[in-house]
């Protein structure tokens, strides 16, 4: 059984939270164990997506799949099977029991679904020019779609789908294809393990972490948890999102950000290191220290600010392409880790930060230039009326507005700085850069999950820290000493590099400043 190596841990025990899951019928309460043959996992989807593809000729098993696609229990449009596989469809008959009707034997069955513990069914948002399909717009009652498997470290042109017939169908990975096709795959949110909750810490180094992942639920023995953070919805409260909104307002939530907001004030009292005025509330003034007793811990590191990821956005329809692979993969997933230094060798670290959901279109539309091709009329489509004849829709223009409606974009168009489309990623609090303990220089990768086995690397780098190592206030800031040590990076295998980026202690930051250059992406940092 694989044990969770990304995020989780064995050891001590340290009971993590289970309040607030997701809204998922546990499919096996009970420690009960299934006897299983395990089978090869590619073939194992292969088979499954046949057995899928014949079942849907049942419409009460497509509405079943669309109406749980729509619950979005992971902030995409999929339905994890263990979770659902004893849910009554029609007449006292689950789900397993319809797909078991369509295969040679129930046991067949068992042994292919649980050879793969994170089965999951993707209903996909495909658009093209002509046209657009969802989970939303299926129309279960007169289509029947194929389904697609996918592998994550297969490096494929094509993808094999099936029909209700059993007939594979050879299908451009690349390029939406122009009907709703189903995508059997392995749910990149979620880990199995055979630890229990009671026996699961969160692994982390001498600085504290947040907890990652919790408990889902329990299937056949296996362990199920979920990320968190930003990915589920269920871990949004009211509250948090009124604090959030309210402390936005505070700092500025878009790029024309006032006089009276921290970053601001840091640029213009500190102009020369501005982290100098935003965690230490220190500025020089005729070449003398200065404190401002106004501010909140004057001449003390201000733990409650953070330097963080606003806006995000991609220069090239490339670099999208490198990391969404092709259109059976869903959502865009990116994930951050920051190697941060200190005084000792053994200080060298890394540390996770701000994940982000959101669709590849969003990602599309950031992209210079193409939110204007689709206003201008791309992407129109004439749909059959029965009075006029047809009425003209752009499935394309609807996203966008949905985009802007919802926050996942920022249209900044026409603003005199930074004018543009972002995605909007203000929740990506890196960390409280001490430039006592950290020195003058950190990295920033951000990677697109889609991995499965954990990989390593090491990357061995020097930071200059600070002359007079006892002083907290911030006046030493020069970084005459130097340190070199090594950090080590860890993402998933198939995970998908975003960006790479140094960013330095003394460097500009801020809304109103221009935005960090990664060559195919841009983002802006932020620090309050």
């Amino acid at each position: 059984m694989k044990k969770i190596t990304y995020y989780l841990s064995i050891g001590v025990v340290t009971l993590m939270a289970a309040c607030n899951a997701p809204e998922v019928e546990v499919a096996d309460t009970s420690n009960a164990r299934i006897s299983f043959s395990k089978k090869d996992e590619k073939e194992a989807r292969d088979a499954f997506a046949q057995i899928l593809a014949k079942a849907l000729v049942r419409k009460e098993l497509r509405d079943f799949l669309k109406a749980k696609a729509l619950e979005q229990f992971d902030e995409d449009y999929d339905i994890l099977f263990h979770a659902q596989k004893n849910q009554i469809v029609t007449d006292n008959t689950t789900f397993f029991d319809i797909l078991a009707s369509y295969n040679s034997s129930k046991q067949d069955l068992i042994d292919i679904t649980e050879s793969l513990p994170k089965l999951t069914i993707l209903i996909p948002e495909l658009l093209n020019e002509r046209y657009y399909n969802s989970a939303a717009t299926w129309d279960t009652e007169h289509f029947i779609p194929k389904v697609a498997f996918f592998h994550i470290n297969d490096d494929r042109h094509d993808v094999t789908a099936y029909d209700s017939k059993g007939k594979g169908h050879k299908i451009k990975a690349k390029g939406d294809p122009d009907e709703l096709i189903l995508v059997v795959k392995d749910n990149e949110r979620i880990e199995v393990s055979d630890v229990s909750p009671s026996g699961l810490r969160v692994s982390s180094n001498k600085y504290t972490e947040k907890a990652q992942w919790d408990y889902l639920m329990t299937d056949n023995g296996r362990y199920y948890y979920y990320q968190s953070i930003n990915f589920n919805k269920s871990k949004r409260s009211l509250r948090s999102q009124i604090n959030k909104r309210a402390k936005l307002k505070a700092i500025g939530i878009d790029f024309n950000v006032g006089s009276d907001s921290p970053e601001y004030r840091s640029h213009l009292y500190r102009p020369e290191a501005p982290r100098g005025y935003a965690y230490y509330k220190t500025y020089y003034s005729n070449g003398q220290l200065m404190t401002n007793m106004s501010e909140l811990f004057p001449g003390q590191l201000d733990y409650t600010v953070k330097d963080r990821i606003g806006f995000l956005r991609f220069l090239t329809d490339g670099k999208i392409q490198d990391i969404s692979e092709n259109w059976a993969e869903g959502n865009l997933e990116l994930t951050g880790r920051v190697l941060i230094a200190g005084r000792v060798p053994e200080s060298f670290t890394s540390r996770s930060f701000g994940n982000i959901s959101f669709e590849r279109l969003a990602a599309q539309f950031t992209v210079p230039g193409f939110a204007e091709q689709v206003e201008s009329g791309w992407g129109s489509v004439c749909v059959p009326n029965t009075f006029w004849g047809c009425h003209t829709v752009n499935p394309y223009q609807d996203k966008f507005n949905e985009y802007r409606n919802n926050n996942t974009l920022f249209d900044n168009r026409g603003s005199s700085a930074n004018s543009g489309i972002w995605l909007d990623w203000r929740g990506a609090e890196i960390f409280t850069w001490d430039a006592e303990d950290y020195g003058n220089k950190a990295i920033l990768f951000v990677l697109e999950k889609d991995g499965n086995v954990t990989h390593t690397e090491e990357r061995t780098w020097s930071v200059g820290l600070t002359a007079a190592p006892a002083k907290k206030d911030g006046s030493n800031l020069s970084f005459t000493g130097n340190i070199g040590g090594k950090s080590t990076v860890s993402w998933l295998d198939g995970d998908d590099n975003v960006f790479e980026q140094q960013i330095d202690y003394n460097g500009q930051y801020g809304a109103f400043k221009p935005p960090v250059s990664t060559g195919n992406t841009e983002f802006i940092l932020r620090v309050y």
